[in-house]
């Protein structure tokens, strides 16, 4: 990258850790947490049979491929899972206060450089309805992800991850590890990952759009905007529940 930091563009898939806690041993719940552990595992449903978003950390430990996007300010998710992205400044802000911070599935996440290794700090989580795994373990609205991504060669992408919930899994340190390998081409987008990116638009029902833009090119991304402002009415974006959220990562990821 121009900034000196490594490049962490590319589709990547790592595999499936069903349960995020099997590396420790289990999860330390607490009373609380053993209880919406058995509820999820007896009563629950599966918040991703319900077209509910995987959310963090869950939809990057799915083994499901996904697509990063980098520029010196801005860091963007887009998972197939779910057809969900995500937009991480780089730019070292602390967290904002929780009573500004509208809780989602993927919560508020921002990231520093530690060196080569890029650390994304997660809060603000939706408690209903997700779970942290495939496993059915549960979260509170107390979760607090870290997330740290390395890449240690040209076709591997090293994740750590360290979750805390003092409501349900205190920590007792690192929660999980895996490597992802890079996909020289995605077999769903069948897009060369250096030239065109693609987001997949989910809305509430059946609603489903594509748009494609070069990165470097404004007008392009302009052309691709446009359908958007016609659309009556909006879609909505199910992660934060915002309309027209795409425009504004648009915006972010081509930004010099």
């Amino acid at each position: 990258m121009p900034d000196g930091k490594p490049d962490l563009s590319g589709f990547w898939q790592g595999p499936l850790l069903r349960n995020m806690f099997e590396s420790v041993g289990g999860p330390p719940f607490t009373p609380a947490g053993e209880a919406a552990y058995r509820y999820n595992m007896t009563k629950s449903i599966n918040p991703e049979g319900l077209c509910l978003f995987a959310g963090v950390p869950r939809a990057s430990i799915s083994g499901v491929p996904f697509e990063i996007l980098q520029n010196s300010h801005r860091l963007a998710f887009l998972y197939e899972l779910m057809t969900a992205w995500r937009s991480i400044p780089l730019d070292g802000r602390p967290q904002p206060p929780m009573k500004e911070i509208e809780e989602s599935f993927f919560g508020h996440g921002v990231g520093r450089w530690e060196g080569d290794t890029l650390v994304i700090d997660s809060i603000g989580f939706k408690d209903k309805l997700s779970w942290v795994d495939d496993d059915a373990h549960p979260h509170s609205d107390a979760m607090h992800v870290i997330e740290r991504w390395s890449r240690p060669d040209w076709d591997h992408l090293k994740h750590d991850l360290w979750v805390e919930d003092p409501k349900s899994t205190p920590s007792r340190g690192p929660t999980a590890a895996c490597s992802l390998t890079w996909l020289r081409e995605s077999s769903r987008w069948n897009t060369p990952a250096t030239k065109t990116t693609r987001i997949w638009r989910t809305g509430w029902g059946s609603a489903r759009r594509i748009l494609n833009w070069t990165e470097s090119s404004k007008s392009a991304v302009e052309r691709a905007l446009s359908p958007l402002r016609r659309l009556q009415p909006p879609i909505h974006f199910r992660v934060l529940k915002r309309p027209l959220q795409a425009e504004r990562l648009l915006h972010d990821i081509i930004r010099a």
